[in-house]
């Protein structure tokens, strides 16, 4: 489901040529040129984050003429809610509602859909029928909120996500997610799978332990068949009590032509071996997550792959071999609890697929041993330049030495095709090792999470500076360095960098080392750069609350070379 604001009709958003996030953080203020007042209330309802929105709001702020129009309620309602439930999707509560009802009604007629709470009397808010409405009723609620079921005909439901004892009979509910637990009723459950079977549900997200009868699964069954399914998530599902309709169900998701994700997580899937899906799947994306199969049962589910384009698998031991065989369409593939008895033939299997995003991640500390982490990277780094069609790889949390460090630069070097990489390992790493191999590659994008590197041999020398070999690159768009205990010294090195490179847009220093005043001398570096940064995105740690302050207000005044900061503290 879409949710992102209206547009007007006939016409396309403006191309936005770097990633914004919704933030806290005062927006920087630019001066504003005298244009028509149309033309303003259009530019303003392209922008895509809150942060650009409100600037650009805040330019016209003290402009006499009205020029914003009823757009000057999304500045009333700031001081009444958080600017990220004003823009890019409407959120409601009843405080909102109460506070602010006349400008709430102003600025809804610029969504295609608006979230609620269930405290919101939405016939109050008077939206026009073509409105879809999110609805979120929270776990607390006691009883079905009485003025939907006499007004709702009137709107579209988007989201819904239900109480334990609600028994709703909304005709135009599309989207449903529910939670659940042991104490949920089974006369609760009884309920919900009847009304499923008579709905318009097009998507369905369940996540609650329970043993599901035969009953139950029936009327999934039958909704599968009548409904035009797209969505389908089951998690901590028993379906020991309904073995003998799992034949029918299999059937059913094999036979929804209209399904297009399926998500599995911490179940059982009874006789999937001896019953397996008639025919391939017609779901892109699937992910099979921590799920309790046989290695039969999983060999069985592959067989339903054929066109999966994106899949996600918790492997627990899974033998991959030959995995293009039975997804000869995989585009998108994250493995989790890789061991390395299994990487060579998944590795080698890999050379002939046309996967462009690889997304690897090891054990956890505590279910395997550094030998087998180590061992799982000798053979990433052995087939990573034969991955002839990778462009985005992300390797999580396994263990590298030191003698792999030079090695791992090479295959990196020798990947072509690579644009986008990420690298969070559990042990530390040498950046300064890599940083040559990186600066030469054309990456776009580059995240260094978790990776200790905080001793870096020869960073006093002038001749030994990490960010300067990445930073050489003129492809690099976005970088990003996430507790990788950066400290005072490494920001010296770090301005030099910025400024000196003129095709970085995208900057993130989150949870390092760094104090408010290091971020102000690397804002003060950037002044004498070329190019602006699009943004600008720190997290600090242990920093009182004035010198974020101080260092939003310092940002307010480059407003040349940084067009979005986001400063915070943990």
């Amino acid at each position: 489901m879409d949710t992102s604001r209206a547009h007007p009709q006939g016409e396309s958003p403006a191309l936005i040529s770097c990633e914004t996030q919704v933030a806290l953080s005062d927006a920087i203020k630019v001066k504003a040129p005298r244009l028509p007042p149309e033309l303003i209330q259009r530019v303003a309802l392209f922008l895509p984050d809150s942060i650009t929105f409100f600037a650009f709001l805040d330019a016209y702020a003290n402009d006499d003429d009205g020029v914003l129009g009823d757009l000057v309620s999304f500045r009333v309602l700031r001081d009444v809610t958080l600017p990220q439930h004003l823009w890019p999707q409407l959120r409601v509560n009843a405080a909102t509602q109460t506070r602010a009802l006349v400008h709430v009604e102003k600025v809804a007629k610029y969504f295609p859909m608006i979230e609620i709470s269930d405290s919101v009397d939405v016939t109050a808010l008077r939206l026009a029928p073509s409105t879809l409405v999110q609805l979120r009723v929270t776990p607390r609620s006691r009883c079905w909120p009485p003025f939907l079921n006499q007004r709702w005909s009137t709107f579209s439901s988007a989201s819904f996500i239900l109480p334990p004892n609600a028994k709703p009979s909304l005709i135009h509910l599309k989207d449903l997610q529910l939670d659940g637990n042991a104490q949920t009723p089974t006369t609760t459950w009884d309920v919900l799978f009847r009304y499923l079977e008579s709905s318009n549900i097009t998507s369905l997200s369940i996540n609650a332990s329970m043993q599901v009868s035969s009953v139950h699964l029936w009327h999934v069954v039958r909704w599968l068949q009548h409904c035009p399914v797209e969505n389908v998530q089951i998690e901590r599902w028993n379906f020991d009590d309904a073995r003998d309709v799992l034949p029918a169900f299999y059937t059913a998701l094999a036979s929804c032509a209209t399904l297009k994700a399926l998500r599995l997580s911490e179940i059982t899937l009874p006789n999937i071996a001896h019953t397996p899906f008639p025919t391939p799947l017609s779901a892109h994306k699937v992910q099979i997550i921590d799920c309790h199969l046989s290695q039969d049962d999983k060999h069985a589910l592959f067989c339903g792959f054929e066109r999966v384009t994106e899949l996600h698998w918790t492997v627990w031991g899974t033998k991959l071999y030959n995995l293009p065989q039975y997804v000869p369409r995989l585009e998108h593939l994250e493995l989790k609890h890789m061991m390395h008895d299994n990487m060579e033939n998944l590795c080698e299997s890999l050379c002939s697929a046309m996967i462009h995003t690889l997304v690897l991640t090891d054990f956890t500390a505590t279910k395997t041993t550094i030998k087998s982490s180590m061992q799982c990277m000798r053979w990433i780094i052995t087939y990573l330049p034969q991955w002839r069609h990778l462009k985005n790889i992300k390797l999580r949390q396994f263990c590298i030495g030191a003698a792999q460090m030079n090695s791992l630069g090479v295959a990196l070097s020798q990947a072509r095709t690579l644009r986008c990489l990420e690298l969070n390992f559990k042990n530390s790493m040498d950046l300064s090792i890599l940083a040559p191999y990186l600066g030469k590659m054309l990456l776009h994008e580059l995240v260094i999470r978790d990776c200790r590197v905080n001793e870096f041999p020869g960073w006093t020398s002038t001749n030994s500076n990490p960010f300067e070999d990445i930073f050489a690159s003129n492809s690099l768009y976005s970088i990003s360095f996430r507790m990788c205990g950066l400290k005072s010294t490494d920001i010296l090195q770090l301005k030099d960098a910025v400024v000196a490179n003129s095709s970085i847009r995208d900057i993130s220093l989150m949870s390092n080392r760094v104090s408010a005043a290091d971020i102000s001398a690397l804002l003060n570096a950037m002044k004498n750069r070329v190019t602006s940064v699009l943004k600008l995105h720190v997290v600090l740690g242990n920093t009182p609350q004035e010198d974020i302050t101080a260092l939003r207000e310092h940002a307010k005044n480059i407003t040349r070379q940084i067009y979005s900061v986001f400063v915070d503290s943990l």
